[in-house]
């Protein structure tokens, strides 16, 4: 039965926390994570972005086997990107950093569409009188 013999179930170690994120230096985190340095080295929310990171540079690959090691340099420095673009867009600005480009093309496109928009709606409302 269940008196004092081996549990068939592991428990999952709660090893001490391993002192500060090697990524950002942050020692209070909700879940400690996996990152370029082994299990338990990332706070949780650095742990999530290289595993983007990972997930996009493995579907960049596409199975060559030549794959770009990520290295904690990269991740601070991704990481400070990623930052920098969000500020921008909370800012109402356009950042450099990641998908500047695409936003602002998407920008473009949209006013055309205005312009063209307002000219149709003018012809068809000096057509009626």
């Amino acid at each position: 039965g269940t008196g004092g013999g081996k549990n068939k179930y592991r428990k999952r170690s709660r090893a001490t926390p391993p002192g500060k994120c090697h990524s950002c230096n942050i020692r209070e985190t909700p879940e400690w994570r996996r990152g370029p340095d082994g299990a338990r080295t990332l706070c949780n929310a650095c742990g999530l972005h290289y595993a983007k990171l990972v997930r996009k540079r493995d579907k960049a690959d596409g199975g060559t086997g030549t794959m770009m090691r990520i290295d904690m340099e990269m991740l601070r420095a991704s990481a400070r990107a990623a930052e920098s673009e969000k500020a921008a867009r909370a800012a109402g600005g356009v950042s450099n950093a990641g998908g500047a480009r695409e936003v602002l093309e998407a920008g473009v496109e949209a006013a055309t569409w205005t312009r063209w928009a307002s000219t149709q709606a003018r012809s068809r409302s000096s057509r009626c009188l």
